[in-house]
């Protein structure tokens, strides 16, 4: 097709392609250059190469289910040099089929990566200079998307909820701050800098649901991030020696996901002490 001229990115120079190796596994990772084309990446392998809108507080995001046709074509070759028999294209259409629900052998999982300032939080912001804000950014943002990729494998499930962004931030928070957990770090991010005001443009409005949570009930919620986030540095601060050991910072993340949003935030039952103590007895 003429018009098919692929995918244009500003910077293509500066695109950056690793493989990972977290907690479960090695991943391959897509750093982009600059803003400009960590969007066009994503609504070239998330939204069908449509203008869909991407917020400014997204930086990073998960592909799941990408068909790659390199890995079938290497299939079929694969395939064919081991027939006994010479192959017809119906032949083929016939093995594919079989192939299909085998979506291991040809669907891939990555992750984007932008550059920029994590959360849309400005390094003044932080306190930090912009060298320094955006190389902490992008170790944030790696750690946060291994933590849904853990608890994808772990799990089954990869939940876009708050209770599993509020993990995920905490992992990529220790990650960035040699292990010590910052309440007022995602506190920022999600816009509650200022509790109990809220800065409109925050995280936490993309966690109102559909249809959204009302203004009184938007309100309850903040209440209880703001809980959590203090609870979960107390208890960082506590156990933070003991964390930096063997599985540890494993086991905390398994006995993160067995709470709920109300548990983590409950200021009276330090469900999060119990749970952990349960999981490392």
């Amino acid at each position: 097709m003429a018009l098919a001229t692929g995918l244009i990115l500003k910077e293509p120079e500066s695109l950056k392609l690793i493989i990972h190796e977290s907690a479960t596994g090695e991943i391959p990772v897509i750093i982009a250059g600059c803003r400009e084309d960590f969007v066009s990446l994503v609504q070239a392998l998330t939204k069908r190469n449509e203008p869909h809108p991407i917020p400014d507080s997204m930086g990073a995001t998960m592909v799941s289910g990408f068909n790659n046709w390199d890995r079938i074509r290497q299939y079929r070759a694969s395939w064919e040099a081991n027939q006994t028999e010479p192959v017809s294209e119906s032949d083929w259409q016939g093995e594919f089929k079989r192939l299909i629900p085998q979506k291991h052998l040809y669907q891939d999982r990555l992750i984007i990566l932008s550059r920029g300032n994590y959360s849309a939080v400005s390094a003044g912001d932080m306190g930090m200079d912009e060298s320094t804000w955006h190389s902490l950014s992008l170790i944030i943002r790696l750690s946060h998307e291994c933590t849904h990729y853990f608890t994808r494998r772990l799990f089954g499930s990869m939940r876009n909820n708050l209770l599993d962004e509020l993990i995920a931030d905490y992992q990529g928070i220790v990650a960035a701050n040699g292990g010590r957990y910052r309440a007022d770090w995602f506190l920022r991010f999600v816009g509650l800098e200022s509790f109990p005001d809220y800065r409109p443009g925050g995280r936490l409005e993309n966690y109102r649901g559909e249809p959204p949570l009302s203004e009184g009930a938007f309100k309850i919620l903040q209440g209880l991030v703001k809980d959590a986030a203090d609870n979960l540095q107390g208890f960082n601060l506590t156990h933070q020696q003991e964390l930096a050991t063997g599985d540890r910072g494993v086991k905390l993340l398994m006995a993160l996901t067995y709470l709920t949003l109300e548990e983590l935030a409950d200021r009276q039952h330090n469900w999060l002490e119990l749970t952990w103590q349960e999981m490392i007895g």
